[in-house]
């Protein structure tokens, strides 16, 4: 009997162990890479513009999205915190990409302030935004927003 007994604990030790390394592996991989963590490439940015912000509208409603960043571990911060974006006096249109906390809505658009301090939001339809390369899993994934192919009107919070 003990020995049945031994056989059979072998395999369950042996279960229980690469459940416990698979999940730790798993929680670790979430932890570093958050699920709601989205790559935005935003392209045709106005020459002026010295803050960016990409926002939700869910119910009417407008969300700012967080921009990740990513130095000991990773971590989210306003839009207003992250602060200025560098314009090194653009003569044109340029294209920004950087990592935001995703939420999902409606619809989304992305905040731009000129240099005059005028704030203004770019809309785009949900179904014309596609969220590229989500996994059910491990979320992520990839946007990109042309805001020549927007419909802009004055940001109010």
């Amino acid at each position: 009997m003990r020995r049945f007994l031994r056989w059979i604990n072998a395999p369950l030790v042996l279960t229980f162990a690469l459940s416990v390394t698979a999940s730790l592996a798993l929680w670790f991989y979430l932890w570093w890479n958050p699920r709601d963590w989205v790559e935005v490439t935003i392209t045709n940015i106005p020459a002026d513009a010295v803050l960016i912000g990409v926002v939700s509208e869910h119910n009417g409603l407008p969300e700012e999205m967080n921009c990740y960043f990513a130095k000991v571990g990773p971590f989210t911060m306003s839009p207003e915190r992250f602060g200025p974006i560098e314009n090194k006096g653009r003569p044109k249109a340029w294209d920004y990409r950087h990592a935001v906390q995703w939420r999902f809505g409606e619809r989304y658009g992305v905040v731009t302030t000129g240099a005059g301090q005028a704030r203004s939001v770019t809309w785009f339809d949900a179904a014309d935004v596609p969220l590229r390369g989500r996994n059910f899993v491990t979320g992520g994934g990839e946007v990109v927003f042309d805001l020549s192919k927007g419909v802009i009107e004055p940001w109010r919070p």
